[in-house]
């Protein structure tokens, strides 16, 4: 039986993919840069990307969002690069307007909440904390269900809170660690939940 290789998903490339639908060279563009056709002219210093960058800081509308249509990183935030560093797109742009660099603040998103947007009237300095409490205040934030990585749903942690049973017998029924469960009953894990019940 003859297995069916795949080929690279990025157009005219005919190697053999080896993740993500990628050839090993587009793969490792694709993380580096967020894009597998990254790292090239549009990346470099002088390109189309921060080109794009210098523009949306020259005289930015505070009303209009300036979204970013280059490479992303996998959270969704534009990957941009610069004097050979690579970093997110809106955090540059606050830099190239703010003409600082904060290495211990965030560039946070103020009330659009895009993160594509790269509009630096759109972006603020702030601590990680901050810029947390930002995100529970206006529902961006990704704890519980809104965690891509989340296995359970917030009515699951409730039922979970109130059994009596076993941590292991709890796991079994839900699919999950019993250290989940452990972590769930300690008020350590879906905290923002378990601290309001009783």
């Amino acid at each position: 039986m003859n297995a069916t290789i795949k080929l690279c998903s990025v157009p005219d490339c005919n190697k053999k993919t080896i993740a993500r639908g990628f050839c090993d060279a587009h793969y490792k563009r694709f993380r580096r840069h967020g894009d597998p056709l990254g790292g090239g002219p549009a990346q470099a210093p002088d390109g189309e990307a921060l080109k794009f960058l210098e523009d949306a800081v020259k005289n930015p509308d505070p009303d209009a969002c300036v979204i970013w249509t280059f490479g992303t990183f996998s959270n969704g935030y534009g990957s941009a690069r610069k004097d050979g560093k690579t970093m997110k797109a809106h955090r540059l742009a606050l830099i190239m307007f703010t003409g600082t660099n904060h290495p211990h603040l965030e560039a946070a998103h103020g009330e659009c909440h895009d993160r594509l947007c790269v509009n630096p009237l759109h972006l603020r300095w702030a601590t990680a904390k901050e810029n947390n409490a930002d995100r529970k205040r206006d529902g961006t934030h990704n704890m519980g269900e809104r965690n891509g990585r989340a296995k359970l749903t917030e009515p699951e942690v409730l039922a979970i809170l109130q059994d009596p049973r076993r941590h292991r017998e709890i796991a079994a029924d839900f699919g999950v660690s019993r250290r989940l469960i452990c972590s769930i009953k300690a008020g350590k894990a879906w905290a923002h939940l378990t601290a309001n019940v009783s």
